[in-house]
């Protein structure tokens, strides 16, 4: 099984995951971010804290580039219609 690793930029660092997942294929890395970015944006929302311009990157085991996900990417549609009119 391949290994993908999360990384997760804000805008002033990069957290590296060190030990990375195996998992199928690349839609279950990407399902896996979404996931990841999910958890974190709530965490930081019930904290306080601005996550906008945060990002969950997914690389491969030789630290190709396999897809981003950004936090705003993933939040429902009515909250994303609901920033844009303010």
């Amino acid at each position: 099984m391949p290994l993908y690793f999360f990384h997760i930029q804000d805008h002033k660092a990069l957290v590296e995951d060190l030990e990375g997942t195996d998992l199928p294929d690349e839609g279950s890395a990407h399902s896996e971010a979404v996931g990841t970015a999910r958890t974190i944006l709530a965490d930081s929302l019930r904290a306080g804290r601005e996550p906008t311009g945060h990002a969950v990157l997914i690389v491969d085991k030789e630290g190709r580039p396999i897809d981003v996900v950004r936090f705003a990417d993933v939040l429902p549609d009515k909250v994303k219609d609901d920033l844009m009119r303010e």
